[in-house]
């Protein structure tokens, strides 16, 4: 199933995707870095949508708390 990828207004993310039934977080990063963040619930999902800023809450409450797996682009390292 593919993930259909939210752009976010966000000096550092482009675009979000959710998988709710596998609790798949996918983020893309201007750079072109992808990633997923398995283990991500819907309201931690729904949260990060509502966060008025992007970044700031992705670092706070996703980055270093979910298991990560990098799916290509970019140079940046999460």
């Amino acid at each position: 199933m593919a993930v259909e990828m939210i752009p976010v207004e966000s000096s550092n993310i482009q675009g979000v995707g959710y998988d709710e039934e596998a609790e798949v977080f996918y983020v893309t990063f201007h750079s072109g870095s992808r990633y997923c963040y398995g283990g991500v619930s819907r309201a931690i999902h729904e949260a990060f949508m509502a966060a008025p800023s992007k970044g700031k809450f992705f670092h706070a409450s996703i980055k270093g708390r979910f298991p990560f797996e990098k799916l290509g682009g970019g140079t940046d390292a999460r």
